[in-house]
């Protein structure tokens, strides 16, 4: 698994007081790695659209088997120049009260492995998932 650093994007408060009151917790990740931008994030919660896919935002899940959505991106852009590589998955695992759960994966060599990290425990809770790709490329027009 990944070691991850510089996540800077989620309201740690708003997941702690959903474990506080009993209840799960899931949320995206957005690092810097080198160069590139990595994005991990929700787009369905048991087949239900999340309120911003796409957006690594905390969101209060049920306890018990969930099936997740999730998409991972990485982005490097430089002079008006990008290239992004990404993909989605649906990943299955089983939620517990007062557990806040994160979405984590490794995107290299034109590969996206996603997983569901628990943040209370410290340790991976579903498989390592590969997902289905998709490169793009964006060239910037300077006249």
């Amino acid at each position: 698994m990944a070691f991850v650093t510089s996540c800077n994007t989620i309201d740690y408060e708003k997941a702690n007081a959903i474990a506080r009151a009993g209840g799960a917790s899931i949320q995206g990740l957005q690092f810097k790695d080198g160069g590139a931008k990595h994005v991990f994030s929700l787009i369905y919660i048991d087949g239900k659209p999340v309120e911003k896919p796409g957006i690594p935002m905390v969101y209060e899940i049920a306890t018990g088997e969930r099936s997740v959505g999730v998409l991972g991106e990485a982005l490097v852009s430089w002079l008006g120049n990008s290239k992004s590589l990404g993909g989605q998955a649906e990943i299955k695992f089983t939620a517990k009260a007062g557990h806040k759960y994160e979405i984590r994966g490794t995107i290299a060599n034109r590969k996206v492995t996603l997983y569901i990290f628990d943040l209370t425990d410290g340790k991976a809770v579903s498989d390592a998932v590969t997902a289905g790709t998709r490169a793009m490329e964006q060239r910037s027009i300077l006249y």
